[in-house]
């Protein structure tokens, strides 16, 4: 066996620890984020240390895979959607280049990752354990930060009225996202390894469902009972003498359901709707006496609409920089009232 081959075999063997350790490293690093903003730090050190695992697992990729095509093919398709994205961002005038060009990567992440994932998991079918370890490892590692978060005092929650539990994470939406698709995968992976009875297996069951709940998004709240009555009636599907193991996830799913008046969801919609309602009256009142005549662009010269439009910005402007602050810092007020259709 020549060098290059050696090599590509060696790598190949330690494709396995990679996956896993590809899993656990997600949350460890969002972790990272969120401290160094909470002390005030530069956030360049994590955002090197993710583009560096990306890349990493981009060239492990790339030199394990038997088809390199698909990986050109996915840099000339990136390249290209980043042209035109570019072309879309100038017509509005963003301003921060790089913070889009990190932002376009992020994006990226996700089809990219998949692509090696797809070349590890052809390349080496160990893999396919890795995969299922590093899902159950990482959801483990986030149950075990929201529970910190909780008992030191430092939980930021998932609403800035108080309500919810996020853990130290930046982002809800995508917290939920992970979580509502890290809970099943681990319960049906645990079930097929440890069994009913496996003490892991509750409390990874016991809390994933309470961390999903105590979030306080109605997409988690959503996955909750996707994941007890889908995993379920899988169960019964695919092993009907297991009912009664089904009966118990899908129990678990009605439980959330019937503590949904007090859950943290359902607190935060009432606050959010009575917010909402005080704000539409504020605008009501701020806009009470000022409101320009119709923009009627069917009937209205070339002069008359610029001139009904200035109007429209002059008196929009205030309640979208108190409303959308950032996309008014982004585009100025004149692109942003025109992006929302002088709403």
């Amino acid at each position: 066996m020549n060098s290059p081959s050696r090599f590509r075999a060696g790598l190949t063997n330690r494709l396995p620890v990679f996956v896993f350790l590809l899993f656990v490293l997600q949350p460890v690093m969002d972790v990272l984020s969120f401290w160094t903003g909470e002390l005030g730090l530069s956030n360049t050190p994590t955002l090197i240390l993710r583009f560096g695992v990306l890349g990493v697992t981009l060239l492990l990729g790339f030199l394990v895979s038997q088809r390199k095509r698909a990986y050109w093919l996915a840099a000339a398709a990136g390249a290209l959607l980043y042209l035109g994205h570019l072309f879309a961002v100038f017509q509005f005038g963003a301003q921060n280049l790089f913070a889009d060009f990190t932002n376009y990567i992020r994006v990226l992440q996700l089809p990219l990752t998949v692509l090696c994932l797809i070349t590890f998991l052809k390349t080496n079918d160990r893999c396919y354990e890795a995969m299922a370890r590093g899902v159950l490892a990482s959801l483990l590692i986030i149950l075990a930060v929201q529970l910190l978060a909780v008992l030191t005092g430092t939980e930021p929650h998932t609403y800035m009225d108080g309500k919810g539990y996020l853990g130290w994470f930046n982002n809800t939406n995508s917290q939920s996202a992970i979580l509502s698709m890290l809970c099943p995968a681990a319960l049906v992976y645990l079930y097929q390894k440890k069994g009913f009875r496996s003490p892991l297996f509750w409390i990874t069951a016991v809390g994933g469902f309470a961390a999903m709940f105590l979030l306080g998004t109605r997409l988690c709240f959503l996955g909750l009972v996707a994941c007890g009555f889908g995993i379920g009636i899988s169960m019964i599907l695919i092993r009907p003498r297991d009912w009664k193991k089904a009966l118990v996830f899908a129990a678990m799913a009605v439980v959330c359901l019937a503590l949904m008046p007090v859950s943290p969801m359902v607190r935060h919609q009432g606050i959010y709707e009575s917010v909402q309602a005080g704000r539409q009256e504020s605008i009501n009142e701020m806009l009470e006496d000022e409101m320009p005549e119709p923009l009627d662009e069917a009937n209205l010269s070339e002069e008359e609409l610029a001139s009904r439009k200035a109007e429209w910005i002059q008196v929009l402007t205030p309640v979208y920089e108190l409303y959308a602050p950032d996309f008014v810092e982004l585009f100025g007020p004149e692109k942003t009232i025109e992006m929302f259709d002088y709403s």
